[in-house]
């Protein structure tokens, strides 16, 4: 019986963790020529955020605010999310779980030096990812970005109370008594 009340304690407490929280992060990657990057980046999941600055090739929906970023670009510190507008038409929107994640005018950060905007578009007639450095969006560079998941403290409880229940009963099972006649 204790056993039981064990294993639905730790049930109880993992499954409390995994509730879904408003802010998620995710890990990012950034490349190109001349350009390494890479950090978390967190969004707000509780409002959609609909697109200020519509064109017609740009992600459909609404995408998510960016709330906090960090990393390292080409070993500079980023030091935040550059406020909304002010690199380029940034919006500070992705779209984590759609094809493109970034959209025109998206991720404006910022370093100690200065300040960057990655977007999704079609620039110079050519469609892709780009990064404008110090606001000079003539200047965008053509750049590789991607965005993996952070797992949620509640999927790491998860996990690790499986390991453990596992663990638990194949401790249980080596225990075997032995009696002799």
């Amino acid at each position: 019986m204790i056993r039981l009340t064990k294993v639905l304690a730790v049930a109880l407490t993992a499954t409390a963790l995994a509730t879904s929280a408003s802010a998620t992060s995710f890990h990012f990657t950034m490349s190109g020529v001349g350009i390494d990057a890479s950090g978390t980046v967190t969004i707000d999941e509780t409002v959609p955020f609909s697109n200020p600055y519509p064109c017609g090739t740009c992600a459909a929906g609404a995408g998510y605010l960016v709330t906090a970023i960090s990393g390292l670009i080409n070993g500079d510190a980023i030091t935040g999310v550059a406020p909304l507008g002010s690199i380029a038409g940034n919006n500070n929107r992705l779209y984590p779980n759609s094809n493109p994640v970034l959209d025109w005018g998206d991720l404006g950060f910022t370093t100690a030096s200065t300040y960057y905007n990655a977007f999704n578009g079609n620039y110079a007639g050519h469609p892709g990812d780009f990064l404008a450095i110090g606001n000079q969006y003539i200047y965008a560079h053509p750049i590789s970005f991607a965005l993996s998941p952070v797992p949620e403290p509640g999927s790491w409880a998860l996990m690790l109370g499986g390991f453990g229940m596992i663990g638990a009963a194949l401790r249980s099972r080596r225990t075997a008594s032995v009696r002799f006649a």
